[in-house]
């Protein structure tokens, strides 16, 4: 077995067989990769408090080289408690990382994306940022850094340089090539897209939106994500049992 130190970030937590833990680990050097903490779901464990979801720290993991890594320690440094006791930012969390580990894939090392993941956290747990906003933004930079960046500046089907709306095919459309199903997108909705895409990743969320807006990008970032991904995830549906948005 090889020992080998990471930082990263637990985004899930699954208890398992007597008292143990399998943990997904969103780490800066291998990507996204599971390790198992054996005892650590007992309640006297020193690892309990450890190896919960969004622990963010340094991770001694012994590895085989096949099946998961096993935990040997882990230094917390950063546990996002506010995000922990509000049910409406901790399953927003957890939509976060089914769309990382949709997106990236396991072994796939990606620190922008991570680094994406943690300002949001940041943001969510200390700054009171809105979720809908919060949600939009790390929806469309994440499927940017998954390898869909959409177009913006043209109509993807036409290339007139008029826009009218967002396709979850691949971006913007002009007026002419518009159809039902699409996303309105005025000025603003468009300005905002672009800021999301292309600004510095600790001023993800320094933007300024309406509670429309707000919701205009979340309706682009999930429409787009699930077109990327193909694919439906119950998180996202939890998340928006519990926003009054939705509601």
């Amino acid at each position: 077995m090889d020992t080998i130190k990471a930082r990263g970030l637990i985004i899930k937590q699954n208890d398992w067989g007597e008292g143990h833990r399998m943990l997904t680990v969103f780490t800066e050097e291998y990507g996204i990769i599971k390790a198992a903490s054996y005892g650590a779901g007992r309640m006297k464990s020193a690892k309990a408090a450890a190896t919960q979801f969004l622990t963010w720290g340094t991770f001694e993991l012994y590895t085989s080289g096949s099946g998961p890594a096993r935990v040997n320690s882990v230094l917390p440094e950063e546990t996002f408690f506010p995000i922990q006791e509000d049910i409406e930012k901790l399953s927003l969390a957890v939509y976060m990382a089914d769309l990382a580990i949709a997106a990236l894939q396991m072994q796939n090392p990606d620190e922008r994306a991570l680094r994406l993941f943690l300002n949001v956290l940041y943001a969510l747990a200390y700054r009171g940022e809105d979720t809908i906003k919060a949600k939009a933004a790390y929806e469309i930079r994440l499927m940017g850094y998954a390898g869909f960046y959409p177009q913006l500046d043209s109509c993807i089907f036409c290339g007139s340089t008029e826009v009218a709306g967002f396709s979850d095919k691949g971006g913007a459309v002009c007026p002419a090539c518009f159809k039902k199903g699409m996303i309105p997108l005025d000025e603003a909705a468009h300005a905002a897209l672009s800021y999301i895409l292309n600004c510095p990743e600790k001023k993800i969320l320094s933007f300024s939106a309406s509670p429309k807006l707000c919701r205009t990008l979340s309706e682009i970032g999930e429409k787009y994500c699930r077109s990327c991904l193909e694919l439906e995830m119950k998180s996202l549906a939890y998340f928006k049992a519990m926003h009054d948005t939705y509601k």
